[in-house]
């Protein structure tokens, strides 16, 4: 190839870089933009073994409207024990950390929880989704307002049942089974847990008064299980073996109701007492159907779960709800 030839495809080459690059640096530049996360509501239950809380995940399914199921991504999580105070504020900081801090505009849009406990538990973290404006809905316990005003927050609205009145309508059910009064044992939940508060002070104080007005002698005897099937179960256990006998006993829920029920069939004297639940669980509704249990006290968590729903859904729409909640209790009898 002679040296004219080769200079000239030299140039020619050196032209269409040129031109390449001159294009190039014309050309708008494109930056990657990450696509936004999806939102997100976080549901925050207790444990997965009590029949009850997977009710609420059902209800709260079903109460989505497509919308908000096209909108929104739904997380569950359940404590891993009773109550766990520990598990929940993991859960919380963890989503604040994630889907919250740092973020204009958070991909965490709502909270729904049964928390672990009335008092201060779990104020904290509560405050810092309500100080960016997040939504928390409370369902089944509530939160006491001393404990709010000590964490200087609130909650979005709360949806339960009428603990109280649940558990006025299980007294009058022990006094219509026993009718000429007797020994009361009443297994009670958690202490300090709102819940367990109410239907303690419903139960006791209305036996009270319906033996006065009958004048129907109730002796009542009280011990705490937790709200736990195994404790009721190892309290009734004890119970007996110190002799003690109860013509009717009041579970602050089926669980422990059930547990107690165990402790007593194993000594074949469930069918001496009359034993009322509180929740109608399936288990409890087909006691009472069997014969082993006179009642149960029915709330709707259900409905608890699909209220819940649709309080998120018209929070995050910025509609008014109703902050206070309440469904009314039934009793579940044979």
């Amino acid at each position: 190839m002679s040296r004219r030839i080769f200079s000239t495809l030299f140039l020619c080459i050196a032209a269409g870089l040129v031109m390449t690059l001159s294009l190039s640096c014309d050309q708008p530049q494109t930056a990657h933009v990450a696509k936004p996360e999806r939102a997100r509501v976080l549901l925050l239950l207790n444990v997965k073994s009590n029949e009850f809380f997977r009710k609420i995940e059902e209800g709260f399914r079903k109460g989505m409207s497509p919308k908000m199921q096209s909108d929104c991504q739904l997380d569950v999580h359940y404590c891993l024990k009773p109550s766990d105070v520990a598990f929940q504020r993991s859960v919380l900081d963890r989503y604040l950390s994630d889907y919250v801090n740092g973020q204009d505009n958070p991909s965490l849009k709502a909270v729904v929880m049964t928390p672990a406990g009335s008092g201060d538990e779990v104020t904290a973290d509560i405050k810092q989704l309500r100080d960016k404006n997040i939504p928390v809905v409370l369902v089944d316990l509530a939160i006491t307002p001393a404990a709010l005003q000590r964490a200087h927050t609130d909650y979005s609205a709360y949806i339960g049942s009428q603990n109280r009145e649940g558990a006025i309508l299980a007294a009058d059910e022990m006094a219509k089974c026993l009718p000429e009064g007797g020994s009361i044992l009443v297994l009670n939940g958690v202490p300090g847990m709102e819940v367990a508060k109410e239907r303690r002070i419903g139960f006791t104080q209305r036996l009270a008064e319906i033996g006065k007005q009958g004048q129907m002698p109730f002796k009542v005897t009280e011990k705490t299980a937790d709200f736990l099937r195994s404790q009721a179960r190892s309290t009734m256990d004890e119970l007996v073996t110190e002799g003690q006998n109860f013509d009717g006993i009041f579970a602050a829920n089926d669980e422990m109701a059930l547990g107690a029920l165990e402790a007593l069939r194993q000594r074949h004297m469930q069918s001496k007492v009359v034993m009322i639940g509180f929740d109608a669980i399936e288990e409890a509704t087909k006691a009472v159907a069997d014969g082993r249990m006179a009642a149960t006290i029915a709330q709707d968590p259900v409905g608890m779960g699909q209220r819940a729903a649709q309080t998120v859904e018209n929070l995050l729409q910025n509609k008014p709800v109703e902050k206070e909640q309440r469904l009314p209790p039934k009793v579940v009898s044979d």
